[in-house]
């Protein structure tokens, strides 16, 4: 069957919407996962920190961004063509770098601040 002129859509959304709304959806969850950290620079330094809770809000955005970027964005790779592919890629990449990003953020702050971790 030709599907030629046909109107593919995946969540009532075409394929460049889609590549859209997980570009934002990825972009959106990295910069909390750099926020989820930022609060480290009010403490003064060579505090003694144990960030459990901000450690599972990390794997929480990374989790939800992993669960509702990536198929979005998957859905648009293959609904779309040459440019928007690249940008479902892209779209794809970043919905699984928010822990990655979070750790780097968290140990930069550490290491500005003069932070230790508590045993």
């Amino acid at each position: 069957m030709n599907d030629v002129g046909k109107d593919r859509r995946v969540f009532g959304l075409t394929g460049r919407a889609l590549v859209a709304v997980s570009l934002l959806i990825a972009i959106a969850a990295n910069v909390a996962a750099v926020e989820n950290w930022s609060d480290l620079f009010t403490l003064p330094r060579g505090t003694s920190i144990r960030p459990m809770g901000q450690t599972a809000k990390a794997f929480t955005i990374a989790g939800w961004s992993a669960l509702f970027g990536l198929p979005v964005a998957i859905s648009g790779l293959v609904l779309t063509r040459r440019y928007w592919r690249w940008l479902a890629v892209l779209a794809i990449v970043l919905s699984l770098t928010p822990l990655p990003v979070g750790i780097v953020f968290f140990h930069w702050a550490v290491d500005v601040m003069g932070l230790y971790l508590a045993p």
